[in-house]
């Protein structure tokens, strides 16, 4: 936000670092020119904005990948967004939107564009999983 002090911010990265989002997308403050905000004083500079976001982010992303380790040997109702003929196919899980959050690629066997299957997470890999399908009991 324009003008957001030290002790501000601080808090908001207590409570990012404490409440661990499963998703979370951080964006700096952009001066519109005309608005009321841009009039506020105590502007923060460019780079403490970028530093900022990048602080944040990296919180993000640590706790991304830890919550991502943690659903290795899981199953995981996916999405499939584009199938392969017999390798490899990409999908999502119920709460990642496409292109834009976490991507599951998972190995082996026929699936369709659209169809939900139930898929074994083997692997995690950053932001994204690795998965196989379930042999059985595929919805």
């Amino acid at each position: 936000m324009p003008g957001e002090t030290d002790a501000e911010f601080s808090e908001l990265r207590d409570f990012i670092a404490d409440f661990e989002f499963d998703r979370l997308g951080v964006f700096k403050y952009s001066e519109e020119e005309g608005t009321a905000a841009a009039q506020f004083p105590n502007q923060l500079p460019e780079g403490e904005k970028d530093a900022r976001v990048d602080e944040l982010m990296m919180i993000q992303q640590e706790i991304a990948f830890r919550k991502n380790i943690d659903l290795i040997d899981s199953t995981q109702k996916v999405i499939i967004d584009s199938a392969g003929s017999k390798s490899l196919s990409i999908g999502r899980t119920k709460g990642d939107c496409p292109e834009i959050d976490q991507t599951v690629f998972i190995r082996k066997g026929r699936v369709k564009v659209g169809e939900i299957i139930k898929a074994r997470i083997v692997m995690a890999d950053g932001y994204d999983l690795i998965a196989s399908m379930e042999s059985e009991g595929n919805d």
